[in-house]
């Protein structure tokens, strides 16, 4: 894991000066087990700056996987558009914008499969263009299709680490 890892950043100080022709972001992050969601694990997220078609802000794909060890499988993708991506403070930026999210879990012979919209709210640190470290909460209303089917608030929350190329 540790080479791994060292692959990326090597191969991100190589982008450095490529920086104004970042074309994709790509990284891992950790759920956050908050009120009512159904992820608590790891996952990949990718950021495609330029497919996004309505704003100038990146389009993240974010794919949650199990953690290991848990009776619960749980498998959750995620789509947001970051509608505004601002500085605050030098290197330290906050985004927020709609998105989509879809998760199943199953525990036993019961499957649960829930689909809603979510907005996230996140801190993104830049201390190189080619690095992006991230934290944020998404209030999310979902439709928790499973016998009976409900409707949630749930709050959904990830941290991690993107590399850009």
């Amino acid at each position: 894991m540790k080479k791994f890892l060292l692959g990326f950043v090597l191969l991100g100080a190589l982008q450095a000066p490529q920086a104004n022709a970042q074309t994709l972001g790509i990284g891992g992050f950790w759920t956050l087990n908050l009120l009512q969601s159904a992820t608590n694990g790891p996952g990949v997220t990718i950021a495609l700056p330029r497919a996004n078609p309505f704003f100038r802000n990146p389009l993240v794909i974010n794919v949650g996987f199990p953690a290991i060890g848990t009776q619960v499988f749980t498998l959750a993708f995620t789509v947001d558009f970051w509608a505004i991506n601002q500085s605050l403070v030098s290197f330290i930026n906050v985004y927020v914008g709609p998105g989509l999210f879809f998760s199943v879990a199953t525990k036993g012979g019961n499957a649960q499969v829930t689909l809603g919209g979510r907005v996230p709210i996140g801190l993104n640190i830049k201390p190189f263009n080619w690095l992006e470290l991230f934290l944020e909460l998404a209030p999310a209303l979902g439709v928790v299709i499973a016998d009976p089917v409900t409707a949630n608030f749930l709050l959904q929350g990830a941290f991690g680490i993107r590399f850009w190329f």
